[in-house]
């Protein structure tokens, strides 16, 4: 049926009155579109409905209620006013109908309310137009005017009436959409995950089928080269990033997660990176799908899929050559990674199967939605992502999604209004949600409509990249419903030609700086059928027309004679003619060889990031969260010279060992130096510890490009610190730099955003005036924790007086931490539980296994034994210990001594403790294989293989002031022997009381006397010093380096307030030991008193702005 033909029937009639309009309406249009749409629902339209209230519509279709008016009606602002709200105080219109017909009740939730009356909507028609009117959402809550209708309903709702006129033809379909979603499921998040999901029979059956064919072609000779081909590029792409190297990455210890979550037995054997690749196609193909069928709506919304695709009509479609409805994009149907089943030539044609089975699910959804509603535009398909792949998964490849409000701030941070002219680029797209944010900002500036040359200039200025196809896919499909929800009524009726959507599979890191910089004319890239050189273009619409150009003739079988005519002069200068042949010739060859001509669409978006060339008005994004050291050595190893070359490192090591920096850092850098343009704005989320960590961050913290000679600052003019609201699972800032501009400090506009009441999941599709509201903020001062060194870590509190006093630079540093013993990824095997002394005086002992990762150690289980006491100690970790207090304890096997720093030699173990070294030779292999692997500087000509880092003198010292490395606020405690200081210490354990040890998560000072312990952590606990502390370190990042930069007199048992801070330190510490301690508060605001006392000599001047020196 076609819709123009019901028009045409209707208009053949003349109307007298307004009865003969409703009569034809229904006869003429109601009817043949309901038995063509909606055939099951036909009964459910109702002439002359009365509601409850007793007003009465002319019509009603389940939600939908209709107002029919005398012809051509609609001509005057008048008849559209009467239409919408009556004649008169006793007559009623749309707004009535639509509130009647919602269900609402005096007894209904304000939020219930405002969701029925948001579903309902009103139609008018006067046979000349139609007339829709609904209610949308607005921030501000409206009077709802329930006057005429005799509701007891008197209350303010955020809801504002709306209504739009059409003339026959859009408003005709409009109705035909209106009228087919009534039997379809609404696309949402809540409807979209009851169906996609890992537990769902319809995606493990699918996925299992897709796995077990890739498994196919990659394994057997009988597979395609094609197949292997796009599989080992995404692999080199996008998979080396996290690597088969299980010493760099824990990407391969997923497989028991997917399947746990998809449904396979123990004994299956699943390759993770293959997994992820089958949930990636699955993933493409679902999203192809449905964009396919969004964008026939769009065409055509009377189309429905009935009949299933065949295996051509399948590789047609998906290669962008079925030109039925795909004729408004040109570079969303296109081979790539994804399309790699089109190659398949087994006899199961198991994609027709999986195809059609996706297609009959994407059928159940209406995807008129956002076209009816664009306001309402979500991005529900990252969502449906983040529920099919594990999140262990999703987190290693640094995979944080953000949600709607905190992209609607970041937006807000930037300056982005959705001026149509300004550019903006996401460099690390996802699934494209600040671009999807963005368009719809330039909706609104619009008026909500797109004109064709609107969609010129977003698909021009609003721009991104991504390593990761499937999120590549997912933004292109939101960028897709964004824009084309939007469109006038007369863009599809004259569309001029597909628009390339400008969102591409490429390395935004490594492209602009690697391979721009290798020829002035040319650029080479790097693929894993071996290197190819392109000329370089100044547009990219050239780039990409003679890519395209060059794909479709190789494809064709054309010569390159035939192809240059094609290109030479036009897209291409002619003086690149040779490079071109070169690449014609190579690329041709490749394809005769089973390569294909898939390449050129490949390079296309590899080489993206250069082509473009421009920078743009504003940067904005959420980059990868990768720590280097969980990067793949290959990744490291290709992004190393970025990092060394913008001057990022913390450290002069690189090896995933030393460094805590993340890949965050380097996107950071590169998208100031490559994207951004001379005082142009960027907003990133960011990790906190990248300004605020002590064990990091330093070269970040330069806030200056300069690579090769370069010396362009940028400046942090704003962050929002939200590590106080349940966002992601680090701690989170928002941060919006300026480039071109120098860092001053303080910086004056640190806000810091906390939750009100209990820390819960904030919807993610909320708006930000919805979060704010359950969020309080306050903004402070920030600036360099060193007075002398401008990239050490940021110091931010309201008042920075007492802080520079004992933060001031010039005074001697008496104390430093150290870091508890580190296993070296061996915890299974050194914690201990609880021994039991044997009569023989040995102690049996039985390792924690369950405090153990790596899978070798993991194979070889427990050991029970007999050793030596000598070498077990009791041991503190982050879990034992509280403010003032010890609370309970382990043990730990540590084979070292305080001479014997790197461990006691294998021959004097041997003599001194025999049965210890025959209980540690159990894991030989497996502690000398983690000791090369994991640690620090390890010798295995000169140290024994049972090594631990981080031992010393220091590990034995008679007393220790402790803290924690993860923890809300800083707390200290002072421990001394294990019979002293462990409550309900068993004394029948040890022959002597023992040294307590500390696990890696624990930081320490040693000291060789009680008094002087208990002074350093009597500061430390002082609620002024702790808020200063708190200040400049993280919670999960409270190292070492917290007495570093603490002006801490040495201690001097003559001075009267040293002698009282450490005494009330022990008047504490001996009442925290009682069953209830009392009179803590008290003593806490005395100690804090004394401790400024001790700081009031110092007269350090407050910090100059801009008074830091680089190291």
């Amino acid at each position: 049926m076609e819709l123009f033909e019901l028009e045409r029937a209707f208009k053949n009639h003349i109307f007298h009155n307004e009865d003969e309009i409703k009569i034809h309406f229904h006869s003429d249009i109601i009817k043949p579109l309901l038995e063509e749409l909606n055939p099951k629902m036909i009964g459910q339209f109702k002439s002359e409905t009365v509601f409850h209230w007793g007003r009465r519509a002319d019509a009603t279709f389940q939600n939908i209620s209709f107002e029919l008016k005398k012809y051509g009606y609609f001509k005057t602002p008048k008849g559209i006013e009467e239409a919408l709200k009556g004649r008169s105080r006793k007559d009623h219109g749309l707004y009535d109908y639509i509130i009647e017909n919602s269900g609402i009740s005096a007894k209904d939730t304000t939020e219930a309310m405002a969701q029925k009356i948001l579903n309902g909507i009103g139609v008018g028609f006067d046979g000349k137009r139609f007339l829709f009117a609904r209610f949308v959402s607005v921030p501000v809550a409206e009077k709802l005017d329930t006057e005429k209708l005799t509701m007891e309903i008197d209350l303010e709702l955020p809801v504002s009436f709306r209504h739009e006129v059409k003339d026959f033809s859009a408003g005709l379909k409009r109705l035909a959409l209106l009228l087919k979603q009534q039997d379809k499921i609404a696309l949402n998040k809540k409807n979209l995950i009851s169906v996609i999901n890992p537990k769902s029979q319809f995606v493990q059956k699918n996925m299992k089928i897709i796995y077990e064919e890739l498994y196919f072609n990659l394994n057997d000779l009988r597979g395609s080269s094609r197949v292997r081909t796009l599989y080992h590029e995404w692999d080199r792409v996008f998979g080396t990033m996290y690597g088969d190297d299980i010493q760099a990455t824990s990407f391969t210890e997923v497989s028991s997660v997917i399947k746990d979550l998809y449904g396979y037995n123990d004994d299956v054997k699943i390759d993770s990176k293959a997994f992820l690749f089958t949930l990636q196609t699955f993933f493409n193909m679902f999203l192809k799908l449905l964009i396919y069928a969004f964008l026939a709506q769009l065409v055509s919304p009377v189309y429905a899929f009935t009949d299933m695709l065949t295996k051509p009509q399948i590789n047609k479609l998906f290669d962008g050559e079925l030109h039925k409805y795909d004729s408004l994009v040109a570079n969303f149907f296109e081979s790539h990674f994804m399309e790699w089943f089109t190659y398949t030539c087994s006899d199961g044609k198991f994609d027709t199967v999986v195809v059609n089975d996706i297609l009959a699910v994407v059928n159940q959804f209406d995807l008129s939605t956002y076209i009816l509603k664009p306001e309402e535009l979500q991005d529900i398909l990252q969502e449906v992502y983040m529920e099919l792949i594990p999140a262990k998964m999703r987190h290693l490849m640094g995979e944080y999604f953000s949600p709607d409000w905190i992209v609607e701030h970041a937006l807000d941070l930037v300056g982005y209004t959705g001026e149509i002219e300004k550019t903006l680029i996401d460099p690390a797209a996802g699934s494209g949600t600040f671009l999807t944010h963005a368009i719809k900002r330039v909706v609104g500036q619009r008026g909500g409509k797109l004109s064709r040359d609107d969609i010129d200039k977003i698909t021009h200025n609003i721009i991104g990249f991504d390593i990761n196809p499937i999120s590549v896919v997912a933004a292109k499909a939101n960028y897709i419903l964004a824009v084309f929800s939007s469109c006038e009524d007369e863009v599809f009726q004259d569309f001029a030609g597909p628009v390339d959507i400008p969102i591409y599979i490429a390395d935004s890191i490594l492209s602009p700086v690697v391979y721009t910089e290798e020829s002035e004319r040319t650029l080479l890239i790097g693929t894993s059928v071996g290197k190819f050189q392109i000329p370089k273009f100044s547009d990219y619409a050239d780039a990409s027309e003679f890519l395209r150009t060059l794909s479709k003739n190789i494809d064709d079988k054309c010569d390159f004679d035939l192809f240059w005519d094609r290109v030479g002069g036009r897209v291409i200068d002619s003086q690149y003619k040779t490079v071109a042949e070169e690449l014609f010739d190579r690329l041709y060859t490749l394809h005769r060889a089973g390569n294909d001509s898939f390449w050129p669409v490949i390079l296309r978006n590899s080489f993206a990031p250069i082509l473009i060339g421009n920078k743009f008005d504003f940067v904005v994004g959420n980059p990868p969260w990768i720590a280097w050291k969980s990067m793949s050595k290959s990744y490291r190893e290709g992004t190393l010279e970025i990092w060394k070359s913008y001057g990022i490192f913390e450290k002069n090591a690189y090896d995933k060992k030393t460094t805590h920096d993340d890949f965050g850092m380097a996107v950071t850098y590169v998208a100031v130096d490559k994207y951004l343009k001379e005082n142009g704005n960027m907003v990133f989320l960011l990790p906190a510890s990248f300004l605020k960590s002590t064990k990091g961050g330093e070269g970040f913290r330069k806030f200056s490009i300069t690579r090769f000679g370069q010396n362009i600052p940028f400046s942090v003019d704003a962050v929002d610190d939200f590590s106080n609201v349940k966002l992601f699972t680090i701690p989170t800032v928002v941060i919006k730099f300026t480039k071109s501009v120098e860092m001053e400090y303080p910086m004056r506009n640190y806000k810091v955003w906390s939750q009100v009441g209990k820390k819960t999941t904030i919807d993610s599709h909320a708006k930000w005036y919805q979060a704010a509201r359950n969020m309080t903020s306050e903004t402070l001062d920030a600036q360099p924790v060193d007075g002398n060194d401008k990239q050490s870590s940021w110091l931010t509190m309201s008042d920075m007086g007492f802080a520079n006093k004992i933060l001031d630079p010039s005074p001697k540093r008496y104390y430093s931490g150290r870091k508890g013993i580190e296993p070296a990824g061996a915890k299974g095997v050194y914690l201990l539980k609880k021994p039991v002394r044997s009569r023989d005086g040995l102690l049996l002992v039985e390792n924690c296994m369950e405090r153990q990762r790596r899978k070798d150690f993991l194979a070889k289980g427990v050991h029970k034994g007999k050793v030596e006491e000598t070498f077990v100690f009791p041991m503190l970790g982050g879990r034992n210990i509280g403010k003032w207090q010890v609370k309970s304890n382990e043990f730990m096997l540590v084979p070292h001594t305080a001479e014997y720093k790197y461990g006691i030699p294998v021959a004097e173990l041997d003599k001194i403790a025999p049965r210890t070294s025959e209980w540690l030779y159990f894991y030989h292999d497996e502690l000398l294989n983690s000791r090369i692997q994991n640690g620090k500087f390890f010798n295995p000509s000169t140290q024994p293989y049972y090594r631990l880092d981080n031992v010393g003198e220091y590990t034995y010292a008679p007393y220790k002031v402790l803290w924690k490395e993860q923890t809300g606020s800083m707390s200290a405690v002072v421990v001394g022997s294990y019979f002293e200081s462990v409550p309900n210490a068993d004394r029948g354990l040890f022959s002597e009381d023992k040294a307590i040890v500390v696990d890696s998560k624990v930081l320490m000072l040693g000291l060789p006397e009680f008094e002087e312990a208990n002074y350093v952590c009597g500061i430390l606990n002082a609620k002024d010093v702790v808020a200063v502390i708190d200040g400049y370190a993280i919670n999960t990042n409270r190292g070492i380096d917290v007495l570093k930069y603490l002006a801490i007199p040495k201690y001097d048992r003559k001075d009267l307030v040293h002698q009282k801070i450490s005494a009330m330190s022990q008047e504490i510490h001996a009442r925290m030991k009682m069953v209830k301690p009392e009179g803590i508060f008290r003593l806490e605001e005395e100690l804090n008193d004394e401790v400024r006392k001790l700081f009031s000599s110092i007269t350090a001047p407050p910090i100059k702005e801009s008074s830091f020196n680089v190291p």
